[in-house]
């Protein structure tokens, strides 16, 4: 049985998740950001290691498909004429499987 304090655990941990992720998403978006941040995120976003804050963990623990947030993310990185690297590694991985479930699938 799940105590008041480990359930406020396990949402403290996953607030956290959806910060990073979302911080993240900002940065990588944000045209201000300096080309050195940007390509340590897109590291970041594009890396298929897997761990606690991994971008797969982070996505996965919002119902996101992490393929499909490259995907979509790389195209509006497109349109906003930042898209290089983050394109280049996204359209080596090949399509993203069909999402099952979550806010973007």
């Amino acid at each position: 049985m799940n105590t008041a304090c480990e359930r406020d655990s396990d949402a403290a941990i996953r607030q956290w998740h959806w910060a990073v992720l979302r911080r993240s998403l900002r940065l990588v978006l944000d045209g201000r950001t300096s080309p050195d941040t940007r390509g340590e995120i897109v590291r970041w976003l594009m890396s298929d290691r897997e761990g606690p804050f991994s971008f797969a963990t982070c996505c996965r623990l919002e119902g996101v498909a992490p393929q499909a947030m490259r995907e979509r993310l790389v195209q509006r990185l497109s349109r906003q004429g930042l898209a290089d690297d983050a394109h280049r590694r996204c359209a080596a991985r090949g399509p993203a499987p069909v999402a099952r479930g979550g806010p973007y699938g």
